[in-house]
């Protein structure tokens, strides 16, 4: 499987977060209809892994001060949480430096980042613990076919297209692997989209 829902995005990172060795969570969601999907889709699944759900924080998206939410994140919220955090890459500029400074780990799913590594705006999302494909992350992997050196053909691009390219890379690096990954059910291939087996 090429790509990942929305809600498999919460499961994987929820599932990071667990096997990092957390317990608590403490969820901020746009007051949208996808953030309370997202949100309900977390909570089921985290309280399914045995984790609990301290507490949950709304926002207006693109609206108020959603940075606020997180002040009163330590003390509303025991156990020592992580803040599970859903938001497009506006708010999520806005609200991660706040999260970040509460000193509790930050998770967050791909739609955080619109995967311009080099853009001023994002270095406020530095310290997020976030799912996303290595082609994204790390732009200059990859040599000639990186996303660095790819920039001025796919910097036009939506970000879902971005992740097809990527795909597309994939596609045409695997094709002289076929045969080993045929034969050898153990072997792994580092690819743009992640470790394909």
């Amino acid at each position: 499987q090429f790509g990942l829902t929305p809600e498999q995005e919460v499961e994987q990172v929820a599932g990071s977060a667990w096997l990092d060795g957390q317990q608590n969570a403490l969820l901020l969601a746009p007051d949208t209809t996808f953030g309370k999907r997202l949100a309900q889709h977390f909570e089921r699944y985290w309280q399914s892994l045995g984790g609990q759900l301290t507490a949950t924080r709304k926002y207006p998206q693109h609206g108020g001060d959603p940075a606020a939410l997180t002040r009163e994140a330590p003390a509303t919220s025991a156990g020592n949480p992580f803040i599970f955090l859903i938001a497009d890459p506006k708010d999520a500029q806005v609200i991660t430096p706040k999260a970040v400074a509460t000193g509790l780990p930050v998770y967050g799913i791909s739609y955080l980042y619109d995967g311009k590594s080099e853009a001023p705006a994002n270095q406020a999302l530095d310290g997020l613990i976030l799912c996303d494909m290595p082609w994204r992350l790390d732009p200059s992997e990859g040599g000639a076919l990186s996303a660095r050196a790819l920039d001025s053909e796919i910097k036009g691009l939506p970000a879902d297209s971005v992740r097809l390219v990527a795909l597309g890379l994939d596609a045409y690096r695997l094709v002289p692997e076929l045969s080993r990954l045929k034969v050898d059910p153990d072997y792994r291939f580092a690819g743009a989209t992640g470790t394909l087996a």
